[in-house]
């Protein structure tokens, strides 16, 4: 249960941020539909994934490898370079590691793409936790340190919050008023900074409900990406994307370790075969079905259904990392649609089509996991 305190220090995070706001904004002024349309479209930061501003919170079980997962998208956003295969808009990174153990990580990530540390220039990191439930305690030392940033490297582009358990100490991330602090506070950060804030979370007990603690955190984010493990071979799947698509699958990919040299190299103590090690991360292509594997009856029915769409089919895949090439591609819709035909459904049961979309839903998830099926941007093909 949240204290009484802490209740009115998240009202008064709220509190500054609407009073701010209202500084920059002294009157509310409608537009007309010939104005809206004349604003700036929609900028990503991810192509479709991660927008150019907003709140964008990032999943998964411990040893899932949420940080590996991040610090390959931050290494990309810094260098411009595409990541899970979609095009990134370059810029700044700040990392906030909370949780520490960064050094070697990105030490792995350097040695792996041959690069030097000033070839990453645009990622800087507060190698601390900082307190952002109590709105007296960091915040305002925390904009600071994102000012200097800014003057030194450039706009930002990311703040990445690692992890949201960490900068809420004592704090309880199933209550509302804790949540709508810790929330407020990274609104600030976005206001004033005009860049995405991204939460590296945990998942709850069952996964399968998604993130842990209080709804009002998916509420007020703008895109939602898990990453879920399955024995060595981890998925990252966009769960919500505001003005995207949900339930894409963005990439799979391992964790392939790097020897970064013996360890009696910091430590004078160590046995001579002793090495450090971290790990980067490695795009899974294809995996072979195990055969012991079964699929039930709404899953086969789901893969026949597949089959006979991609044997029709008249496009193809290119090659790329995420896909080899020259696989005949299927739009998810007109598979979900031939599913839904084959069992029968009713579109005008509101609730038979809801079980059906469920069904169909889980029945991929599956046929992904088992490297059965590959999907990206909308469209399926068969490994």
């Amino acid at each position: 249960m949240a204290t009484p305190d802490r209740v009115a220090g998240s009202r008064a995070a709220v509190d500054r941020l609407v009073r701010e706001q209202g500084e920059q904004a002294p009157r509310l002024r409608f537009v007309t539909v010939d104005e809206l349309l004349r604003q700036p479209p929609q900028i990503w930061r991810v192509l479709r994934v991660i927008p150019g501003r907003g709140l964008v919170v990032l999943w998964g079980a411990s040893g899932s490898g949420k940080t590996f997962t991040v610090l390959d998208l931050a290494g990309a956003v810094v260098r411009g370079l595409r990541w899970a295969g979609r095009r990134t808009r370059r810029g700044v990174v700040a990392y906030i590691a909370a949780e520490g153990h960064l050094r070697d990580r990105l030490d792995a990530y350097l040695q792996d793409n041959d690069l030097q540390a000033s070839d990453l220039s645009g990622l800087r990191v507060l190698d601390s936790s900082v307190n952002l439930l109590d709105p007296t305690a960091d915040i305002d030392s925390l904009l600071a340190g994102l000012r200097e940033v800014v003057a030194e490297a450039g706009p930002l582009a990311i703040v990445v919050i690692d992890t949201l358990n960490r900068v809420m100490p004592g704090g309880d991330g199933n209550s509302s008023e804790d949540m709508g602090a810790v929330i407020a506070a990274a609104k600030l950060i976005e206001r004033e900074f005009d860049c995405v804030v991204l939460f590296v979370h945990h998942s709850g007990k069952d996964e399968a409900k998604g993130s842990r603690g209080h709804s009002s955190l998916k509420g007020a984010t703008d895109a939602e990406i898990s990453v879920k493990r399955d024995g060595d071979v981890r998925t990252v799947t966009a769960e919500k994307v505001r003005d995207g698509v949900d339930g894409e699958v963005l990439m799979t990919f391992r964790l392939r370790p790097v020897d970064l040299g013996p360890m009696s190299d910091a430590d004078p103590e160590a046995e001579p075969d002793e090495r450090r090690t971290s790990c980067v991360v490695e795009l899974v292509e294809a995996v072979q079905t195990p055969g012991t594997v079964r699929l039930s009856d709404v899953e086969e029915i789901a893969l026949q259904v597949f089959k006979d769409l991609c044997s029709s089919a008249d496009d193809r895949t290119e090659a790329t990392s995420l896909h080899p090439a020259g696989r005949p591609r299927v739009a998810l819709d007109d598979w979900r649609e031939r599913f839904r035909q084959k069992r029968g459904v009713d579109k005008a049961d509101a609730k038979a089509m809801d079980a059906s979309q469920k069904a169909f839903r889980r029945a991929v998830d599956k046929l992904i996991r088992l490297r059965i099926v590959g999907v990206h941007e909308r469209r399926a093909w068969l490994w």
